[in-house]
């Protein structure tokens, strides 16, 4: 497997012990085009020796059979999403099957038990949001009940059945690149600041006040940190070029049309 398929435990401490609760689940999702997993042909067992050194011979290994589901095709041996989504693998006994689920439907209310809710597909809760919680759905929102002082950001559609009270409410594709590129933001806002941070005690070093450090200058920490100890970085940068790029294409549609 090359993705989650179960819900993570979000629960992050930050630089002054602070946890947000509302943050305890993530629900696992992948983007068209990523890779799932790998299928690998079963691989025969080596022969072994019983207590009366006796030859043990493996028994032969039964091939798993693959049904690629919705939203997954494969490709030579690769399972590959072929829709935005959350990924589900079910198998039973020798039948595997992969498959894409586009739509999440949350039963009940969105509150500080559940965690706030975020999701690359469609989002259909079937009770109501409560004060101060976060749903971002990649597709659709639909809440059957109200929305009370709470953050809902959809790249397509919001539509509430209940009363919207005190409630940011966005919709289109570019609102929700925005948001992106702003969690990208923090992320690397606090990657960058702990390696500053040790690149200020390295500095105070004697190691580094040799001439032969001072000469290189600090590339050479930052490639290292970079490498060795950040290797997000480098990630989350090439992330925002990319989302940076998906928006200025959407201003351009919209432009065009205009």
């Amino acid at each position: 497997m090359k993705v989650d398929t179960d819900m993570a435990n979000g629960l992050v401490e930050d630089e002054h012990g602070n946890i947000d609760f509302k943050e305890a689940n993530v629900i696992p999702n992948v983007e068209i085009g990523v890779i799932m997993a790998i299928l690998h042909p079963p691989i025969p067992g080596l022969p072994g020796r019983s207590v009366l050194d006796k030859e043990l011979l493996p028994r032969q290994p039964l091939e798993l059979k693959f049904i690629p589901g919705k939203g997954v095709d494969v490709k030579e041996d690769k399972i590959i999403a072929t829709e935005s989504g959350r990924p589900v693998i079910e198998q039973r006994g020798r039948i595997v099957k992969a498959m894409i689920m586009s739509k999440l439907v949350h039963q009940g209310n969105v509150n500080i038990t559940t965690g706030n809710i975020r999701f690359s597909g469609d989002i259909e809760i079937v009770g109501e949001v409560e004060d101060n919680m976060i749903v971002e759905a990649g597709g659709d929102i639909f809440v059957h009940r109200s929305i009370n002082e709470s953050n809902i950001t959809a790249s397509k559609s919001i539509t509430a059945k209940g009363n919207v009270n005190n409630s940011n409410l966005t919709a289109g594709k570019q609102h929700l690149l925005v948001l992106e590129l702003g969690h990208l933001l923090k992320t690397l806002e606090e990657q960058v600041g702990k390696m500053i941070i040790i690149i200020k005690q390295l500095m105070d070093s004697k190691q580094y006040k040799s001439k032969e450090f001072q000469s290189k200058g600090l590339q050479p920490l930052i490639i290292i940190l970079s490498e060795k100890k950040f290797m997000d970085v480098k990630v989350l940068a090439k992330k925002y070029v990319d989302i940076v790029e998906r928006a200025e294409a959407i201003l351009r549609n919209l432009s065009g049309k205009r």
